[in-house]
Formats: C-alpha cells, structure tokens, sequence
C-alpha cells in the first residue's frame, strides 16, 4: 500500500473531504488528490502536518510495508 493509498483510507475513515484534509494542512484538495492518487510525494515536512491532521503515528504513513513474516525479515535483515 503506498503512502497516498494509506492518506486516502484514513481520510476517509476520519470522514475528512480531500478539500477539508487540504485546509487542514494549508493546501488545496487538488493537491491531496495528487497525493492520494501518488501523483505526487508529499514532502516530510507536510507529511507530518498531514500526520497531525489526520490523528496517527507517523509509522502509520511510513513507506515500509510490512504484511507477512518474510517482509519483517527483509527489513531487519535486508540482503
């Protein structure tokens, strides 16, 4: 799952409009859009405003994508 699929799932969980979670981070819904549908990246600095805004850890939108016991192990034992 990448980071914008991970932004879009929560925001709408949160019941958050793209327009609503932009205002709440100082950008347009445009703009989430774009990183929802990984046209673009989000910087760390807006990453973690939009961390705040939507209420997780900052792990919770991490790029690593952990889903069974072998890629738990490529990450700490990577080749």
């Amino acid at each position: 799952m990448t980071i914008g699929d991970k932004i879009r799932h929560i925001r709408a969980f949160r019941g958050y409009t793209q327009s609503q979670l932009g205002k709440m981070v100082g950008l347009s819904g445009d703009r989430i859009r774009q990183y929802e549908n990984d046209v673009r990246k989000p910087k760390p600095e807006l990453l973690q405003k939009i961390v705040k805004a939507l209420n997780v850890d900052e792990s919770v939108l991490s790029e690593i994508n952990i889903t069974t016991f072998d890629d738990v192990y490529a990450y700490f034992f990577p080749a």
